[in-house]
């Protein structure tokens, strides 16, 4: 058996990215049903390697979970609602209009000492 130095089995680039919704366990309210939605989103960066008798691996990744939104079920009747988060548009409005005051402001604050610096033309003559 030939030795092998560090022969890479799986592409060590990011990979996969995956995204998808998942319903939740149903929830029953009297004679109705709530089912939540929810976007899974995530990746993976996995990688083995032998060297020799020796086999090495590792891997690491992130999943994102954000509920979109229910299913309710009544009878044969079934419809969708959207959830919309509210929090976190007005939380980007507040972000961009920080950034909008703030590039503003240095601006104005640059402009006002580049005049402050501009000397007059002496006409005492």
């Amino acid at each position: 058996m030939s030795e092998q130095t560090g022969r890479v089995l799986v592409d060590p680039r990011r990979g996969p990215t995956f995204s998808r919704i998942v319903e939740g366990q149903p929830i029953e309210i009297q004679d109705r049903e709530l089912i939540p939605l929810v976007r899974v989103t995530g990746w993976v960066r996995r990688r083995a390697s032998l060297r020799g008798d020796a086999v090495e691996a590792h891997g690491y990744g992130f999943v994102h979970m954000k509920p979109v939104g229910m299913v309710e079920r009544e009878g044969t009747d079934e419809r969708r609602h959207t959830l919309h988060d509210a929090t976190m548009r007005a939380l980007g409005v507040l972000l961009l209009a920080g950034l909008l005051v703030s590039c503003v402001s240095i601006l104005l604050v640059h402009f006002g000492q580049s005049m402050q610096q501009v000397e007059p033309p002496d006409r005492s003559a």
